[in-house]
């Protein structure tokens, strides 16, 4: 009954949002739900206790223990039985295979990981006497970015960092290559959540899944920077200080993202970084092919490592007043981590945006997103954005600016 209740939370929190202009619809569908519910009960039962047994078998016996997760992990989503039955990780380490090592097996991209930094350090507590490895795919595929296994090998929890040559398949993702890699002592875990409106916390949904306790709030991404500034970061820095004599801070902007194809326009983003230079600031851009001037500073990411680029906006942030800006990309949960304020320009409407919101994003938006602040929210009209051949907003750069100095008000 524990699962039932728990779902049925979930489903009432959706409907709450999604009808909330239509509470008779809302009615139904919930009777429709409940009615389902009760004759997949038993279904659901079976499926649980399966479930919970695969996981006790473990992989090194062979047994694939997604077998029944086959279109959730392809999908960054918990099947259903999770919500009755969480991995049962206690049960796999008294199951007499004298496990000393962790392996987690990582299906997403570099804002996910982020996503799930505290995650991972909770996980790391409740388990401290058991060594942590990470899985990740070298191919870069609609799940999965090699930048993932660059920033584990900065973080302190795990040990070792592994390879795997992983890939889409069509039933499921491919990940069979961990099982040549893994140690008879290693408890190989795949690092799967639930995704949707219904879900307001990453960092609670993995939780969740990995039989962790609810945590009481959602903490802010966990950044590591502990790690020395390089030769190439440090003459970065002397470049940026030599244009900064006349500044009044920076502005960290990022106008494209691999993840979603998208990329600011060209003309509009040049008006967008003049208009920030006249209001003081040094721009570093990380996308657009610019030319080099007094107000930009162009870091060619193809050559700078994602750990570098971490190392250099921490650096910057200790020594001049910091601002992040641009679309939905890793460098929100990032700037998140690192406690910047970070104008987010919200390229498309996105349903679930609640999960990657921290206090320290403002979004300029074409809709009103009623599980955020109103006062973390700028709403676009149609006169403040264009669409793209994809459908995306370029937004104007004169509202950007205006939505600029708006959230420095507020900050």
């Amino acid at each position: 009954m524990t699962g039932y209740f728990r779902k049925l939370e979930d489903i009432v929190l959706r409907y709450k949002h999604k009808y909330a202009k239509h509470p008779k619809k809302a009615a139904l569908r919930l009777v429709w739900w409940n009615l389902v519910a009760f004759v997949l009960s038993r279904e659901v039962k079976k499926s649980a206790n399966a479930v919970e047994g695969a996981w006790v078998k473990i992989l090194n016996e062979g047994v694939d223990i997604t077998g029944n997760y086959a279109q959730e992990i392809k999908n960054f989503k918990i099947p259903k039985d999770v919500y009755i039955n969480s991995f049962n990780i206690d049960a796999a380490l008294s199951s007499g295979k004298n496990f000393k090592r962790m392996g987690l097996v990582f299906f997403m991209g570099i804002g996910d990981y982020f996503l799930a930094t505290n995650f991972i350090e909770v996980l790391k507590k409740r388990y401290p006497h058991i060594a942590f490895d990470a899985y990740v795919s070298k191919n870069i595929d609609g799940n999965n970015s090699p930048l993932v296994a660059e920033c584990l090998k900065v973080n302190p929890n795990f040990e070792n960092i592994y390879y795997f040559d992983g890939r889409p398949t069509r039933k499921n993702y491919d990940f069979s290559d961990c099982y040549k890699k893994i140690k008879e002592d290693t408890l190989l875990l795949p690092v799967v959540y639930g995704f949707g409106q219904h879900i307001k916390s990453r960092h609670e949904t993995l939780c969740q899944t990995f039989g962790l306790s609810k945590p009481n709030f959602t903490p802010i991404p966990k950044v590591y920077t502990d790690y020395p500034v390089t030769p190439q970061v440090s003459g970065i820095i002397v470049g940026i200080d030599k244009k900064m004599q006349s500044k009044k801070g920076i502005i960290w902007l990022q106008l494209a993202a691999r993840s979603s194809n998208y990329i600011y326009n060209h003309d509009k983003a040049v008006e967008l970084i003049e208009g920030f230079a006249n209001e003081g600031y040094l721009v570093i851009n990380l996308d657009l092919n610019l030319a080099e001037a007094d107000h930009i500073i162009n870091l060619d990411i193809k050559k700078v490592t994602i750990n570098e680029s971490i190392k250099l906006l921490a650096e910057l942030n200790k020594k001049y007043k910091v601002y992040c800006a641009g679309i939905n990309s890793c460098f929100v949960a990032i700037s998140s981590g690192l406690k910047i304020q970070n104008l987010l320009l919200q390229n498309n409407y996105d349903k679930c945006i609640e999960s990657v919101w921290f206090p320290n994003v403002f979004v300029i938006g074409n809709a009103e997103y009623a599980m955020l602040p109103k006062s973390r929210v700028f709403e676009a009209s149609l006169d403040d954005y264009t669409l793209n051949a994809g459908k995306r907003f370029d937004y104007n750069p004169e509202f950007v600016l205006e939505c600029f100095k708006k959230f420095q008000e507020q900050v």
